[in-house]
């Protein structure tokens, strides 16, 4: 159950006082070592301090302590994608959505290791579940933009737009397959997103 010191590691998580959440719900397993929620968060400080595998280590008592725990095999997935894991990610994955069919970032996640592993044509349509499953229609780039369209030359990508500039820049940020490149609105590919190329230069104008 949720105590006061796990409550108050959850909040020193939120401001981002990473080592003081820890120390408190590391206090608070310690009464309650079988609360999954509190290895959940445990997870998620052990994630922003860079420690992965101990990360790795939480969750799986997660799933060990509640085997249809969705959200949990979700963020199984998401650090194994982010430590390159990808076929163990997408079995998380796969796990999360047999659990919880509408959630819609376990499908943004595993459409995102699909990209990465070069498998576009199953990457692409699970990637636009998430309009499907919030019942909204996905933005028009042309309309929320003001024209804008992608430039691909090399490894690199440039939004060109009369406007609505920060929101293209600010899509293309949040995308794991970009990093800052060239002053502006320019992205470059990190290296696991270099399959991807081919398809995205046919597609760009």
């Amino acid at each position: 159950m949720w105590t006061p010191l796990h409550l108050i590691g959850v909040i020193a998580l939120q401001r981002g006082w990473h080592p003081i959440a820890l120390a408190f719900i590391d206090q608070a397993l310690i009464h309650d070592p079988d609360f999954a929620d509190a290895h959940l968060n445990r997870a998620n400080v052990l994630k922003a301090l860079g420690q992965p595998h101990d990360a790795l280590t939480a969750l799986e008592r997660v799933v060990e302590l509640e085997p249809a725990y969705a959200e949990a095999w979700s963020n199984r997935g998401n650090l194994l994608k982010d430590m390159g894991r990808l076929d163990e990610a997408m079995a998380s994955y796969d796990r999360a959505l047999a659990l919880d069919p509408a959630q819609p970032d376990a499908s943004w996640n595993k459409a995102w290791a699909l990209l990465l592993t070069g498998d576009l044509a199953a990457g692409w349509p699970l990637h636009e579940f998430r309009w499907q499953a919030s019942g909204r229609a996905p933005p028009s780039m042309t309309s929320q933009s003001g024209g804008a369209r992608p430039i691909l030359r090399a490894r690199s990508s440039c939004w060109r737009a009369s406007r609505g500039l920060a929101m293209s820049c600010s899509s293309a940020a949040m995308s794991p397959c970009w990093r800052p490149g060239a002053p502006g609105c320019c992205w470059r590919s990190k290296p696991p997103c270099a399959t991807l190329w081919p398809a995205l230069r046919a597609w760009a104008p």
